[in-house]
């Protein structure tokens, strides 16, 4: 939504809902692209108590179903009595509102009184901060089991998302032929091997990544994310991708090859008592190729957040190859992962 009109939004949010801003706070703003906002995120206060304001337009981000799903997984959560699974924000309030024929979602919850992220030091995680991680995400992936079935085929939830990417509306002059055909070829190929036995989606936390979680009163919390239909062991693809675009302008490509291929084998091996380790390294793999390329296609031309708006013609270049150069690696050494790290 363009930033003008989800600023007007949110003010009549805060009108509707008396949420009382922090103004010491100014809290952020998720960046769509150029004058393009997804979310405006604000501490304060609801009622006495200290909470976050969310406010999104509704054709980008349904909050009041992301509440909804949110409160459903917390009892599924606190019925399987699961330790270390990720706990879902406490949802005080949710609804929506329009505004100069524009409809905004909106939702308030408990505000977390912490900014401690499970890795302290991204391009360095430690054994204990990977082993934290990956069970982590195995506690919760069987919370979801009992959520709700999923809609899609694998092969159809790639096509949907490939045709999403190839669609959008971005910087065609930054990809060359020979580019735009290396993409289309991953895309093939992933389709196809989606098409495998045990090859089925489910349903996760949309968003994935160490800066999306944080630990407050001995327990770990997702934030602001809305429970969607993911490929298959999607979630630590969404964990190395996160990392890789919060690294691309630091490190070359193999250094950000072996961080991968590290976070790969944490995942695998705390999941090798549930599925095939070789599975396990091919489903993580396609979900990180189809991840990569909606960067290279979407996120680095239109600079969504973390890449700059000022980002320099020369920088774009360069992280432009390097996630090709990644993906290349990524793809060569995806039969020798396990054994290569």
């Amino acid at each position: 939504m363009k930033t003008q009109d989800l600023l007007e939004g949110y003010n009549v949010v805060i009108s509707a809902t008396d949420f009382e801003e922090d103004n010491s706070n100014p809290g952020w703003q998720v960046r769509l692209g150029q004058g393009q906002l997804r979310e405006i995120i604000k501490h304060g206060r609801y009622r006495g108590h200290p909470a976050t304001l969310i406010v999104a337009g509704e054709a980008d981000v349904n909050l009041f179903d992301s509440a909804a799903d949110w409160q459903k997984y917390e009892k599924i959560r606190q019925t399987q009595n699961v330790s270390l699974a990720l706990r879902a924000p406490t949802v005080l309030r949710a609804g929506g509102t329009r505004f100069n024929s524009q409809a905004f979602d909106y939702v308030i919850h408990k505000k977390l009184e912490s900014n401690i992220s499970p890795v302290r030091e991204i391009a360095r995680p430690s054994d204990e901060e990977i082993a934290k991680v990956t069970l982590i995400y195995w506690r919760t992936y069987f919370v979801f089991k009992d959520f709700k079935p999923p809609q899609l085929s694998a092969p159809d939830y790639f096509r949907q998302r490939f045709d999403k990417w190839f669609g959008a509306e971005g910087k065609p002059e930054t990809l060359s032929p020979d580019e735009l055909r290396t993409l289309s070829r991953y895309r093939d190929r992933i389709i196809e091997k989606a098409g495998q036995p045990m090859m089925v989606p489910s349903y996760f936390f949309a968003h994935f990544g160490n800066t999306d979680i944080r630990f407050s009163s001995h327990y770990y919390y997702v934030l602001n994310s809305p429970i969607v239909e993911r490929g298959p062991i999607y979630p630590p693809a969404a964990w190395i991708w996160n990392d890789v675009l919060h690294l691309v302008d630091k490190f070359d490509a193999d250094t950000l090859l072996f961080h991968c291929l590290r976070w790969l084998r944490g995942f695998v091996n705390a999941g090798s008592n549930y599925f095939a380790e070789a599975w396990l390294a091919e489903c993580i793999t396609l979900n990180l190729l189809e991840r990569l390329t909606a960067s290279i296609l979407v996120d680095l031309p239109h600079q969504r957040s973390p890449f700059k708006p000022e980002m320099s013609p020369s920088d774009y270049m360069d992280v432009k190859h390097k996630l090709f150069e990644l993906m290349s690696k990524i793809d060569r050494t995806l039969d020798h992962a396990l054994i290569d790290i």
